[in-house]
């Protein structure tokens, strides 16, 4: 039997959004589902099982890994594009240490 990392990790990305749903608005909720969908620790750890029992492929794993590296790379851009669209962050506004978003807000 195949081992599918993408649905054995959707149910922790779909309760953070929904999570927040009432705390943040729409323009804020679609980022933060594509910067906490970012799986590559689970992937690596499913992948490595299913090589070691014998039920998956190390190729496939291999092509795994590699897709949750891009996720890594792709998804919290498309997540900051997504707030610099909405006017949630100002590109131009000094980074503040303090802030993941430059508005000089606490941490969530």
């Amino acid at each position: 039997m195949p081992c599918s990392s993408s649905f054995a990790a959707s149910p922790h990305y779909s309760s953070t959004a929904l999570l927040y749903r009432t705390a943040l608005p729409r323009d804020e909720r679609v980022p933060l589902a594509l910067f906490s969908a970012t799986g590559l620790p689970l992937i690596v750890v499913i992948t490595s099982l299913g090589v070691s029992q014998g039920r998956m492929l190390p190729e496939n794993a291999a092509a795994l890994v590699g897709a949750g590296m891009l996720s890594v790379l792709l998804l919290p851009m498309l997540g900051l594009n997504r707030l610099r669209r909405s006017g949630e962050v100002d590109p131009d506004a000094p980074r503040d240490s303090h802030s993941a978003f430059g508005r000089g807000e606490e941490p969530l």
